[in-house]
């Protein structure tokens, strides 16, 4: 059995129910688990306010809890750094009362770029290192050690002296390339939460996307009874072990992605790759479409899956192919970050667009979503007069009769580097699935066979025409210039890091 969860709305009583039913174990491992995330569901908040009240309240009852979250750079992300640790903190509070039951942990993937990257972008890592104690020497002293207390990786670079914390100036940073991307759970063996959404607060969206676009978020995830969650269960126990290096065991019905440390080198950047299981199926999924493809993506930045695409276009006439993305990475359109990685970024997803549009012609649409009403703002968290609706979601669909959903971006980092799972589903479930995309998109009523990229386009250009309060549904077109203009291409800098 599959049950399909579109936005937090749906998946986060539905998460809430599973684990309150639980009888011996949950295992959870995610890029972001946060104890303090508020409960949305009735059962749950009869227990309590947040999760770190079920967890207590499971714990009580004899129920261990395994919890792996992932930590960041401390150089290239400070913030998420120190919010892994506070998210440690609470999970550790809300089990001290059964120390031995719940085991919770925040784990660097173990890849290091190498010593000449290294130094070559030492002075940049001093400065992000130094922007970082600035802002840290800033804070009132107290609040100031409380914050470097939850920085281990961090305070390992820093000195602090009679000025405040300075950045160590030697040896340079390790650097680390990539991170446990993956959001699932496994409850009692029996139940497997799959898909693209992490826990806290700011992933917490309706189905209306009422709110400002900085805070929209559209996932989504999959409660799955049955054979998925054995070999789920033994991917969470042992993928720390495997990205060190050992052998991985084979997780029948679980697609992953797998990168390991690599051996000493003095240039490398990227890690060693152990298995690219949800690229291999994407593409054999993608060579085996006949009629239309559908995907929602929070990136489209894969040379490999966007020529795969291509060539598929060119040799079907036939074949339609519909992807629905957000206008805009949320670091640009919520931050206006300039950075050289959000530009690069922005670079190879203009390069696949062109490739599409060149390979498809009029068979190919982009979609965009946006809230239908009106907005002042006029940057890029807006589209067509309207705030943008943050696209997250993982899902590739071929033929309303095969689909994936993962943890994983069309992007090299997701399908070459991070720790990532998803699954493969066939037949009806796949077509359940198309079913419910096309039901929130068009809010129920989708206008006619939303197989052909006409169609979409026809919605699509019909209800940019329209004022926004006006409009019916959430689907615009998809514009490609912003991007191309901040768009910078980076020669020799592997598609990977982005």
């Amino acid at each position: 059995m599959v049950e399909f969860l579109i936005t937090a709305e749906e998946a986060y009583p539905a998460f809430e129910r599973t684990v309150l039913n639980a009888q011996s174990e949950v295992l959870i491992a995610m890029r972001i688990f946060d104890p303090d995330t508020r409960l949305v569901g009735d059962e749950a908040r009869r227990i309590g306010d947040t999760w770190a009240d079920i967890i207590a309240h499971k714990l009580d009852q004899g129920v261990s809890f395994d919890i792996a979250l992932a930590d960041f750079d401390p150089v290239a992300r400070p913030a998420l750094h120190r919010y892994a640790w506070e998210c440690l903190d609470g999970l550790h509070a809300a089990g001290s009362a059964h120390p031995g039951r719940l085991t919770a942990r925040a784990h660097l993937h173990p890849a290091r770029v190498g010593w000449i990257h290294r130094l070559a972008l030492h002075k940049v890592s001093l400065g992000k290192l130094r922007a970082e104690c600035d802002r840290l020497n800033a804070l009132p002293r107290q609040q100031r050690a409380a914050e470097l207390a939850r920085m281990p990786a961090f305070r390992a670079l820093v000195r602090d002296g009679r000025g405040g914390l300075a950045p160590r100036l030697w040896p340079p940073a390790p650097l680390v390339p990539c991170s446990h991307h993956q959001k699932m759970a496994v409850i009692d063996r029996r139940w497997l939460y799959l898909g693209g959404l992490d826990l806290n607060d700011r992933r917490y969206d309706t189905q209306e996307h009422d709110q400002p676009a900085d805070q929209t978020w559209h996932d989504v995830q999959m409660l799955i009874e049955g054979a998925p969650a054995l070999a789920a269960h033994t991917h969470i126990r042992h993928f720390l072990r495997w990205t060190e290096g050992q052998p991985p065991a084979p997780t029948p019905g679980l697609l992953r992605t797998l990168s390991a440390r690599q051996e000493r080198s003095l240039a490398g950047i990227a890690p060693r790759e152990v298995l690219n299981e949800i690229e291999t199926e994407t593409l054999a999924l993608i060579a085996g479409a006949q009629r239309f493809l559908y995907i929602e993506t929070q990136f489209l930045r894969s040379s490999a899956i966007s020529q795969a695409l291509a060539r598929a276009g060119r040799d079907r006439p036939g074949l339609q192919l519909i992807v629905v993305l957000p206008a805009a990475p949320d670091d640009v359109a919520f931050e206006g970050s300039e950075e050289l990685d959000a530009r690069y970024g922005e670079q190879l997803q203009a390069e696949a667009f062109d490739t599409l549009r060149e390979a498809f012609g009029d068979r190919f649409f982009a979609a965009a979503p946006a809230e239908p009403r009106a907005c002042a703002d006029t940057d890029r968290s807006t589209l067509h007069g309207a705030p943008i609706i943050y696209i997250h979601a993982k899902v590739t669909l071929a033929d309303g009769d095969r689909a994936i959903v993962s943890s994983a971006n069309l992007n090299g980092r997701s399908l070459r580097w991070d720790t990532e799972t998803g699954m493969a589903l066939h037949g009806a479930d796949a077509a359940r699935l198309f079913a419910r995309c096309l039901d929130h998109w068009f809010r129920g009523a989708p206008p006619q066979d939303m197989t052909q990229a006409a169609h979409w386009r026809q919605a699509a250009l019909a209800n940019r025409a329209l004022p926004p309060a006006h409009r019916g549904h959430f689907i615009l077109p998809y514009d490609p210039n912003p991007g191309k203009e901040i768009g910078t291409n980076l020669p020799g800098v592997p598609e990977e890091l982005v």
